[in-house]
């Protein structure tokens, strides 16, 4: 790839080769996401690096909150139960609380808790490589 000194300008086969470098960079970006890697990491890996700005995101949502949610799905908070949502990404909270309301209803089941906290580690196992 050319490099570009700060008092030129970039002639267009400079650019053309910037821009094919920057292809072959995406492709290999969306190929490590697809794959093994996962999407959250990569994105994560470019706003690091300055290949990409950080996504404009709204504000994570308050431990309470989060607590909040759980107990409106119907699931009694529990000493332990708490420790793993305070433990897990808010997310995977709220992905578990879906599939738990989607399989049991709200508070079903016969011991609410334990069904979801056993949701929840499966839902946080699942995104660690």
């Amino acid at each position: 790839m050319t490099n570009f000194s700060s008092n030129s300008t970039p002639s267009d086969t400079q650019r053309l080769e910037v821009i094919q470098e920057l292809h072959k960079l995406l492709a290999t970006v969306f190929q490590a996401a697809g794959g093994s890697i996962g999407v959250e990491p990569v994105i994560r890996l470019m706003q690091f690096s300055g290949v990409c700005a950080p996504l404009a995101t709204q504000p994570s949502p308050t431990v309470a909150e989060i607590l909040e949610e759980v107990e409106d799905a119907g699931i009694k908070l529990t000493p332990g139960l708490v420790i793993k949502i305070n433990n897990s990404p808010f997310q995977k909270v709220r992905d578990a609380i879906a599939l738990y309301t989607k399989a049991y209803g709200k508070g079903g089941g016969d011991n609410p808790a334990s069904v979801f906290s056993q949701i929840l580690e499966t839902e946080v196992r699942k995104s660690k490589p």
